[in-house]
């Protein structure tokens, strides 16, 4: 009588794939080896079963395949399986094993498994970042161009759409061939604005159709770019046991070198995604600029002016972006409303 596997570890690629089963025992029973075209047939074979996976490029579209099938996908981070490799010698049969034997302890961590639309909105923002990424490239460029003929431009992308004109048109330094040069790119430039403005509005299209995307909109500090990202980057919420876990694995929670019963505190971990921990900080600097203007006497606008009279602005960043993370984990864990407290 076959034994029964009751863990399969896969280490994913494109187009060859190596899988480990694991019976009752924690014994590895099988070793195989698998093409693209084969890996779906061969675990439509196999009685329900956990199926582990690094998480890396296609895991989420193999987790919904697997899922499908009646299995239960387990996703591990790339740096939680590694300390479980025995051996300096890399080879897939050495990475599926280790994958099976971090997927085997009991306090292990997993990540959540992303759906479709959720996979929708990461891409739309990467593209987004892409061209954000191209854009700022081609300001910097016309700005040294300029330079490089005496003419400074400041700095910011709104300062260089408001002086470019003034700078083509003035009277100083600059040659035709550079003044057509500079033309050329500003076209580029424009180019990638009318684009973003394309993908704004459509990451807004695809996260409106989500309740929770509804839902984060309403917290303060928070828009509609960080709200989709949010629910792109994070996935299944209940992943995480509580918003504190949520926040530290975003990188906003201070990184600990404490030994010996004397706790030592440094920077934030900057662990995480760092897209969304940016786009948390940008929302809550935004929020604290906004609560020095009006000085509401509602409890959050007190508690931001007492923090930032007492540990900077920096620091204060830092603490509202925590607390609005943990916001948005309590919200679309137990599907309720922002209500925000009375003065």
């Amino acid at each position: 009588m076959q034994e029964r596997i009751n863990l399969l570890a896969i280490d994913l690629a494109k187009e060859v794939f190596q899988v480990e089963g694991i019976n009752d025992h924690g014994k590895p029973i099988l070793k195989k080896r698998l093409m693209r075209d084969e890996l779906l047939l061969f675990t439509a074979q196999l009685p329900a079963c956990r199926i582990a996976m690094e998480a890396c490029g296609g895991s989420h579209y193999w987790s919904r395949k697997f899922a499908e099938q009646g299995h239960t996908p387990c996703l591990l981070a790339a740096k939680l399986v590694k300390p479980f490799k025995k051996t300096s010698q890399k080879n897939d049969q050495h990475d599926a094993h280790a994958i099976g034997e971090a997927a085997q302890r009991p306090s292990m961590r997993y990540v959540g498994a992303k759906t479709v639309n959720q996979q929708d909105l990461q891409s739309l923002h990467r593209a987004r970042a892409l061209l954000v990424k191209q854009r700022t490239a081609s300001v910097n460029q016309c700005r040294g161009i300029a330079m490089e003929y005496g003419v400074v431009m400041p700095d910011g992308i709104n300062k260089f759409r408001e002086h470019f004109p003034v700078v083509i048109e003035a009277d100083n330094e600059l040659t035709p061939v550079a003044r057509e040069l500079l033309g050329t790119v500003k076209d580029m430039i424009s180019k990638l604005d009318v684009e973003i403005t394309k993908i704004e509005r459509k990451i807004k299209s695809v996260g409106s159709e989500s309740r929770d995307y509804n839902r984060l909109i309403e917290v303060p500090g928070v828009g509609p770019m960080t709200a989709s990202l949010f629910l792109a980057s994070v996935g299944d919420v209940n992943a995480f046991k509580n918003g504190r876990h949520l926040a530290a694995w975003a990188g906003l929670v201070p990184r600990q070198h404490s030994s010996g019963g004397h706790t030592k505190l440094m920077g934030i971990t900057k662990a995480g995604d760092q897209d969304l921990r940016v786009m948390l900080v940008h929302g809550a600097r935004a929020l604290i600029r906004a609560t020095r203007i009006k000085s509401g006497a509602d409890p959050q606008s007190q508690w931001i002016l007492k923090l930032l009279e007492k540990k900077g602005w920096n620091v204060t960043a830092i603490a509202v972006a925590n607390r609005n993370c943990r916001i948005m984990w309590h919200l679309v864990k137990h599907q309720e409303e922002y209500k925000q407290k009375p003065a």
